[in-house]
């Protein structure tokens, strides 16, 4: 039984029916803390409250209940040396082709996303996680196996999470807003 499982068998009642989905006029919070404005490059990465969309590093988590954890890497792309070659400046231009360019093509980022249940009480809560793949079916993710027990206790987690990641996010939310015509 993972870290997961025992918690939630231990605390069925903490927490367990605060999820909802985002929809897109919901003011979702999910790269960098409300607080101390940590972001998902952080070691521990943030926390996104599955019943409010507020978003947290581990330390500004004061509430028990479900959490998306999100932990972001940054790794450097490794060029072949024709290609480094062709990516020298030969003009003076930025971001055009033969000029100088930026340096996200020399770095991917990588995203983990895992569903953490946090149970205690301030501050000694502690966290019990289990990590998502995103790139799957929510019906196979409601399959599988070490997420069996989350989906029996509350089905409402999994649709939340994944559309916490899907979700464009409040600035997005913001300047679409802006263009729509007022009556």
């Amino acid at each position: 039984m993972d870290s997961l499982s025992a918690a939630l068998s231990q605390h069925k009642n903490d927490g367990l029916s605060t999820c909802r989905s985002a929809h897109p006029t919901d003011n979702v919070h999910k790269s960098e803390c409300v607080l101390t404005f940590t972001s998902s490059f952080s070691p521990f990465g943030v926390f996104t409250s599955l019943s409010d969309f507020s978003c947290f590093a581990k330390e500004a988590v004061t509430l028990p209940g479900f959490y998306l954890n999100t932990v972001s890497t940054r790794v450097k792309v490794v060029y072949s040396e024709t290609e480094t070659e062709k990516q020298r400046p030969n003009k003076l231009a930025i971001n055009l082709e033969g000029g100088y360019q930026d340096n996200s093509s020399k770095f991917k980022t990588l995203t983990r996303y895992s569903i953490t249940f946090a149970y205690g009480s301030h501050p000694n809560l502690s966290f019990a996680s289990s990590p998502i793949d995103v790139n799957c079916s929510l019906a196979t993710l409601q399959s599988d196996p070490s997420l069996l027990p989350l989906h029996s206790l509350n089905p409402d987690v999994l649709p939340s999470a994944l559309s916490i990641i899907n979700h464009k996010g409040v600035a997005v939310v913001a300047d679409l807003s802006s263009w729509e015509v007022s009556d």
